[in-house]
């Protein structure tokens, strides 16, 4: 008997899994003739399929395409007012996306930022956790676009946004697109650094992205914020970070001018032996990779034990060894 209802149990699942695979691709397939209608003005097909749809088991799908066709003035007169409507029902029904489309209509349409940015904010801690950024793949692009938004229109009146949620937004809207995190952060960074792209300047977004991108080992961002903690440095001013971590990030990374930086950051910040010897191996590595810096490695040779500095070259020019 056991064997039996175990055997009755799975074939019962399979079929309930057949089943909802089935009626998934019944949607998406009534979904994608729906688009097709309003695209070539089919009114009587669309409103056909609005009614299939609304009979559904989905219901916050049929609001959403409800308040799409509002919103565009698909087969109906358009109507921002009814759109929010329809958009909200979408989303009290679990299709999140519905929260930023509202947010967007209140910002464009109804010329209402503060409540925009109350929608934006919901949709950053919405979409903010790792785990929530499974999401339908035709709502990516569109999911990321809107969490773009909540910097764009990051403050009114004299309310800050959240540093928290306000740091973190285009990190999972750069993974919602499926784009190497690190490079498209730094891209932010430097959109917001020098207001681009139709962003204002904001420095607290930029230096957010910048940690955020160094944090996750990519180079170009690492060397970008060495440099300005270096021009810091030579100002006379004390930064609240050492450029040295980052400088090695990005050197570690193959960035030569930094590779170079490096040595001539050990070189010059103590003459201890040991840290010549750093400075004189992070030279040769640096010249292997094509920098022209052979009169620097001479007169930092003279400094140093000939026996290592053999070594050194040996190691890293013949048996290819990098510097840890």
């Amino acid at each position: 008997m056991p064997k039996i209802a175990i055997c009755l149990f799975l074939f019962i699942m399979t079929m309930l899994s057949i089943n909802v695979s089935a009626m998934a691709e019944t949607s998406k397939e009534i979904e994608s003739s729906l688009r097709m209608a309003w695209e070539t003005n089919d009114c009587k097909q669309a409103h056909s399929l609005m009614d299939e749809m609304s009979t559904g088991s989905s219901q916050a799908v049929y609001f959403f395409h409800q308040a799409e066709a509002f919103e565009f003035g698909h087969c109906t007169e358009r109507n921002i007012d009814k759109a929010i409507a329809a958009y909200k029902n979408s989303y009290n029904l679990s299709r999140l996306f519905g929260a930023m489309q509202i947010g967007t209509l209140y910002l464009n349409d109804k010329n209402d930022p503060e409540t925009a940015q109350k929608w934006f904010r919901m949709v950053a801690i919405l979409y903010g956790p790792e785990e929530k950024t499974n999401v339908e793949s035709d709502d990516r692009h569109r999911m990321s676009e809107a969490l773009k938004q909540v910097f764009v229109h990051a403050t009114f009146g004299n309310r800050e946004f959240p540093k928290k949620e306000f740091s973190e937004a285009l990190t999972w809207a750069a993974k919602l697109e499926n784009s190497k995190v690190g490079e498209k952060l730094y891209r932010y960074a430097l959109i917001f650094e020098n207001g681009e792209d139709g962003y204002p300047a904001h420095h607290h977004a930029s230096f957010k992205l910048l940690m955020k991108a160094v944090e996750l080992d990519y180079p170009p961002a690492a060397w970008h914020w060495a440099k300005q903690l270096t021009k810091e440095v030579k100002a006379g001013k004390r930064p609240l970070y050492s450029p040295m971590p980052a400088l090695e990030v990005a050197a570690h990374g193959g960035i030569v001018d930094a590779q170079v930086q490096v040595g001539r950051t050990y070189r010059d910040i103590n003459k201890k032996p040991r840290y010549l010897e750093r400075a004189y191996e992070w030279f040769i590595y640096a010249r292997k990779n094509g920098a022209r810096i052979d009169d620097e490695i001479k007169r930092l040779a003279r400094r140093i034990d000939q026996t290592k500095a053999e070594k050194i070259r040996n190691n890293i020019e013949l048996n290819g060894k990098v510097p840890n």
